[in-house]
């Protein structure tokens, strides 16, 4: 019997599994491979600063102090390069704009995140800058199809990981463990990114899936840009001269088809301003497991004890799932639900 039962591997099921692997060795992971999966084509973008008007992100410091520690291990287990530093630079729009975020800057609080003396220079090849422009410091970014795609194979090599559709109907429910076809698990924990939306077991939960499409496109520039440049969308550097750019909010037309408005709405906010030529090579759509309140779901099923999700991580998956869990996988082995963030923590109705 195993001692986990892990359903989905997008970026929650794979640090999930990643986290109980530390301590057991009786795990497995089931997923169907969607090419669309949104942890599969999202940029990955880990910033601490979010917003508009500029705020710290959520549990900023607990966040970003275990994405190191998570991403870096991996990178060693893998022994692949995923995880990328990179500063996400802003231009001035105004001299009002401009005030203000030195003023921030000064403050204690924000001193590790703000840098308001880049390299102007750097970014001017791509963008109208003419009042200069800040960055945000560590932030970082993610390759998600390379790790994903990494830790699978791990997986499969252990024995640990099984290819198939999952079909809740299957589940059967004991005193002390869940039956799956033929396969019995102490724990079950779902981790289906939006699917779990429409799930019998937990389709009750605020869920507000948000649509996404982005852009691949190659720019022809005697050097690579070595930031993230936001602006009205991002503009990330990939290799080769090739740049992600993204990213569309679409809360209606939920399907994993691109659209065209999905690509008229990114190429105007691009060239409103990029003012080099570039080339569209490909466009991509994924589905974002968000939620009203904007934070995850991490819990237990009222009716059924051993069934667990991990949810809803949203557009900062990356950011959020390292730390999440951690904190996860020592709920599961002790419930108690006083180790998850109060933000987070649910037992459904």
């Amino acid at each position: 019997m195993l001692d986990y039962l892990i359903i989905g591997q997008g970026i929650a099921g794979s640090l999930l599994s990643y986290e109980l692997l530390k301590t057991t060795d009786n795990i497995l992971v089931i997923d169907k491979e969607n090419p669309n999966a949104s942890s599969l084509v999202a940029a990955g973008i880990c910033n601490p600063i979010t917003g508009k008007y500029l705020k710290k992100a959520w549990l900023v410091d607990n966040f970003f102090s275990q994405l190191l520690i998570t991403y870096q291990d991996l990178e060693n287990i893998l022994g692949i390069n995923f995880l990328r530093k990179m500063a996400i630079y802003r231009r001035y729009n105004d001299i009002e704009e401009q005030n203000r975020i030195i003023g921030i800057s000064a403050e204690p609080e924000w001193e590790k995140y703000i840098n308001t003396f880049p390299d102007n220079n750097h970014y001017q090849s791509f963008i109208d800058n003419k009042l200069g422009g800040w960055e945000t410091k560590n932030s970082f970014q993610v390759n998600g199809s390379k790790f994903l795609s990494a830790w699978r194979k791990y997986l499969t090599e252990k024995e640990k990981y099984f290819i198939s559709n999952f079909d809740e109907n299957e589940l059967v429910f004991h005193e002390n463990h869940i039956e799956y076809k033929h396969i019995q698990a102490k724990k079950v924990i779902l981790c289906r990114g939006f699917e779990e939306a429409e799930s019998k077991f937990f389709k009750h939960l605020p869920f507000s899936l948000v649509k996404g499409e982005w852009l691949k496109i190659k720019i022809e520039t005697p050097y690579q840009l070595e930031g993230i440049i936001t602006q009205s969308c991002f503009l990330l550097p990939l290799e080769n001269n090739e740049y992600m750019v993204g990213s569309t909010y679409h809360w209606d037309n939920l399907t994993e088809e691109i659209s065209e408005k999905g690509k008229e709405e990114l190429i105007e906010k691009l060239e409103h301003f990029l003012k080099v030529p570039y080339q569209i090579i490909e466009q991509k759509v994924g589905i974002r497991p968000a939620t009203h309140t904007r934070r995850p779901f991490l819990g237990v099923h009222s009716n059924h004890e051993n069934l667990y999700i991990f949810n809803g991580l949203g557009t900062k998956g990356f950011s959020l799932a390292p730390y999440l869990a951690k904190q996860m996988v020592q709920y599961l082995f002790t419930e108690n639900i006083e180790l998850l963030p109060k933000e987070v923590r649910f037992k459904s109705k």
